[in-house]
């Protein structure tokens, strides 16, 4: 490798005919983006030699290679912002201009959305720390501090600043995390811990690209909270809700029902009375047990609970009249892919009900839009979609109802 003024290594596999001057200015516009992150130059430099070192092993091909400045970018931001949720690196008051070392022609566009966006990001999870965190993050690791100084801005001891700190920081991360997180693994965090999980994932990583593994623990992790699952449900669900989907299923004596994700068989158990079967299907053992308990306490008999997964569920297709998916969808990683499955298992004229929690203005808010529930029950081949929204003390619910 060779050395250039900006103390990086040209590393060896760049494309023919760059010269140190161009791999200079090329590099300049990386460290700039990156140091507006991490603000510390030291560890922009680490990551500016790590930038070139994924092109070299990538190689992006002639398309990738056409708008090379976004792809250089994207990855300097991705492994700046990595950095940063690593807890590696503290805040730290904002750059200068000078600092910054600007080339003559300023950030692009995309650096100036970039940079703004994760700072509105950062400030906002700060807001929503505790007072005591925020406080102790903003004089410490933004205002520079030092911990005797914080100490007496704070009224505490230098020891008692140390400690808060270490737990306000541990925050920090979990919320900045989940705020760049695919919108399953936000509504799986609502729902219950997935601290380990979070610690496993790349969250500034397409939904898409998360591995099979990860989603596994995640959802072995909620399969964790089964005995506490009732109490946690009873909390946030109205108790009305329930009824309001099985009158909107229609239900016959002569159905044959399908309760998708059916967790602890609340919603099984209450279709039952009104069908000729119903087969529960879920993935996690830990809530397939406490469901069969309670089948077996109801002493209903026409309730079977099965283990399944939503992309391979063991039920013959067609063979379905009515299929519940309650409170599932915003925890699975490919929800259309999943609707497509159910759909496939409903006799022709067939309902698939799916209930959920919708989404509202929150920022970072985990519910459905009711547009993107109807979008997925269209592409699944299912006909008359109606959508009603259910609003109650205990939040905002949305039932959808589609016909094959």
């Amino acid at each position: 490798m060779k050395r250039v003024s900006s103390s990086v290594h040209v590393p060896d596999g760049l494309p023919p005919g760059w010269s140190d001057d161009q791999f200079d200015q090329w590099n300049r516009r990386i460290e700039r983006t990156v140091l507006s992150i991490v603000r510390d130059r030291e560890a922009a430099r680490d990551i500016c030699q790590d930038v070139w070192l994924r092109f070299i092993e990538h190689r992006p091909h002639e398309a990738e290679r056409a708008n090379l400045d976004a792809w250089l970018l994207t990855v300097a931001r991705r492994l700046a912002l990595n950095h940063v949720a690593s807890g590696a690196v503290r805040f730290r008051a904002a750059l200068t201009v000078d600092e910054l070392d600007l080339a003559a022609r300023g950030p692009s566009p995309a650096d100036a959305i970039g940079q703004a966006q994760d700072e509105r990001r950062i400030d906002a999870i700060l807001s929503a720390l505790s007072p005591r965190h925020e406080a102790v993050i903003r004089l410490c690791d933004i205002e520079g501090l030092s911990y005797g100084e914080a100490a007496d801005r704070m009224a505490l001891s230098a020891a008692a600043v140390t400690s808060l700190l270490h737990r306000a920081r541990q925050a920090f991360r979990r919320m900045y995390l989940l705020a760049v997180a695919p919108p399953w693994l936000r509504a799986l965090a609502e729902a219950g811990p997935v601290d380990d999980a979070l610690g496993e994932i790349d969250p500034f990583a397409p939904p898409a690209d998360l591995g099979d593994v990860v989603e596994r623990r995640a959802h072995d992790l909620f399969s964790g909270l089964a005995d506490r699952w009732d109490r946690i449900r009873n909390a946030t669900v109205p108790d009305e809700l329930d009824a309001a989907v099985a009158e909107r299923a229609r239900l016959a004596p002569d159905d044959s029902a399908l309760d998708v994700g059916t967790g602890t068989g609340i919603v099984a158990l209450h279709v039952a009375p009104h069908v000729r079967r119903v087969v529960g299907i879920d993935r996690s053992l830990g809530m397939l047990r406490v469901a069969r308990n309670r089948v077996a306490a109801s002493g209903r008999r026409n309730v079977l609970m099965e283990f399944g997964d939503l992309l391979q569920l063991p039920i013959r297709p067609q063979s379905i009249d009515v299929a519940f998916c309650s409170l599932v969808l915003r925890l699975v990683r490919r929800p259309a892919e999943s609707v497509r499955h159910i759909a496939g298992t409903l006799r022709p004229g067939g309902r698939l009900v799916v209930c959920d929690i919708a989404r509202t203005s929150r920022p970072g808010d985990a519910g459905l839009a009711p547009e993107q529930v109807r979008t997925w029950l269209g592409d699944a081949g299912l006909e008359g979609v109606t959508i009603d929204l259910i609003g109650a003390r205990k939040g905002r619910f949305l039932v959808a109802v589609g016909r094959r």
